[in-house]
């Protein structure tokens, strides 16, 4: 698991972690999982979940406004990639932040990787394989 003797989350960008799955689902797992058999069909079906309001609104902000900085290049982070789409980019009518479509290798960044450790969004990610 994640937690230290503190009952503190311990989160780092290479952890791994034992799971076990009967076989009727692929990509999730039976045991630890917060996910209901809805959410696992359809996430087998679709390959993606969405759970409305996991992140409190002020955390969201909070990597708005880093995501914001790194587009102005008011942040540099070894090794993290900005990626840009190259047709958004060179069009006049976008700048900044929407011309970016992706952040790569954003793990030594703390106030990005922090969504990474959220316990709330670590209960979802170890119901994953």
């Amino acid at each position: 698991g994640h937690l230290n003797k503190s009952g503190d989350i311990h989160c780092s960008p290479l952890s791994g972690l034992s799971v076990g799955n009967s076989g009727q689902y692929v990509y999730t797992v039976d045991s630890p999982s917060i996910l209901s058999a809805e959410q696992r069909k359809s996430y087998e079906e679709n390959g993606f979940l969405v759970i409305k309001r996991l992140v409190p609104e002020h955390r969201l902000q909070m990597y708005r406004n880093r995501f914001g900085e790194v587009c102005r290049g008011e942040v540099k982070v070894p090794g993290m990639t900005v990626m840009k789409d190259v047709a958004i980019a060179k069009s006049e009518f976008v700048e900044g932040e929407r011309a970016i479509t992706k952040l790569q290798d954003f793990q030594q960044d703390e106030v990005l990787f922090d969504y990474c450790c959220l316990p709330e969004v670590v209960q979802y990610v170890e119901s994953f394989l």
